[in-house]
């Protein structure tokens, strides 16, 4: 929890960016409802300005960089 608390903190100069493969959300862990609030937190994280969550897909090889950010946000690099 310190941690998700240290991203969300709005008024840190920190900024961070993350990527996830594509697979990761699919993998079933804990049930449903375990899934369900793991993805409504990643788009929760998605929202705050000092957050890049990216997405690497499945059929991206090694050496491609990821293409696919946060819903509503443009690629800022």
């Amino acid at each position: 929890m310190a941690r998700q608390e240290i991203v969300s903190d709005t008024t840190a100069q920190a900024v961070f960016s993350f990527v996830q493969r594509e697979s990761t959300p699919r993998r079933p862990i804990g049930g449903k409802m375990v899934m369900r609030g793991q993805l409504e937190r990643l788009l929760e994280v998605c929202a705050f300005r000092n957050v890049d969550l990216q997405v690497l897909p499945r059929t991206t090889t090694s050496s491609t960089s990821t293409t696919a950010t946060c819903p509503g946000r443009r690629r800022t690099r």
